[in-house]
């Protein structure tokens, strides 16, 4: 490997295998901020999630950021689960209709672990499509989080591919899928509270300026929460 500015050549050798993504991780940041980044919903993680979230919990949590940004999704049975972690009992996740007009509403079974006192900022992007744009969706529409960065992929319909004549193919739709209060996003997207783009000169810094924005407002909330009130002088309350 050659870099620039450098007439030194690096050299590192490469074992084939498969490539094993872990479903999400997390740690805490200063000030009692959490960070919890989901990959992708693959079997298990709704799990994983829970624990994580103990984990940070025994580490004074005090708000968190839910990093959704590069998730193309996965299976509709994990969302449910994540879902529950962090939304009231009852929440509702998404509705699909079936191509006989059947509407089925999702919505979380049982009480979150994450208590409801603990803020959220997610964090999403072009490349956050299917069951994380529903998450996403349903964290805003609750109220229960504010959403940075930029417009989803609008990609959460489900669909199965045709096999035509002469290796040709046709992708036919044969589930919608809406948000929990019944809002279109295949093709639209969520769109977030904080819009904020990935900013080159801060990448050269090697900074991160959507993790900035949603570390920024948590701690603008917890700031607000914890202050106290200035008193008036020579009033008694």
């Amino acid at each position: 490997m050659d870099r620039a500015n450098t007439v030194t050549t690096l050299e590192f050798p490469v074992v084939r295998g498969p490539i094993k993504v872990p479903g999400l991780t997390s740690h805490m940041l200063d000030g009692g901020i959490g960070y919890l980044k989901i990959y992708e919903f693959v079997p298990g993680v709704g799990s994983t999630l829970r624990d994580a979230i103990l984990s940070l919990r025994r580490n004074s949590l005090r708000a968190l950021v839910l990093d959704l940004r590069g998730n193309p999704g996965g299976l509709v049975e994990e969302l449910r689960n994540i879902a529950a972690a962090l939304l009231p009992q009852n929440s509702a996740i998404l509705q699909m209709t079936n191509r006989n007009g059947k509407t089925v509403r999702m919505e979380t079974m049982e009480p979150p672990i994450l208590p409801a006192s603990i803020p959220i900022v997610a964090l999403v992007d072009e490349g956050s499509a299917s069951a994380s744009e529903l998450l996403a969706s349903a964290l805003q529409e609750q109220g229960r989080a504010v959403i940075v960065g930029v417009k989803t992929a609008g990609a959460v319909e489900i669909g199965i591919t045709v096999d035509l004549p002469e290796s040709a193919g046709m992708a036919v739709t044969v589930a919608r899928l809406l948000s929990g209060k019944g809002v279109r996003l295949e093709g639209h997207g969520v769109i977030p509270d904080e819009p904020q783009s990935l900013e080159t000169s801060a990448l050269i810094l090697g900074r991160d300026s959507q993790f900035d924005r949603a570390v920024s407002l948590l701690k603008t909330q917890l700031g607000r929460r914890f202050a106290r009130p200035h008193r008036l002088a020579g009033v008694g309350l």
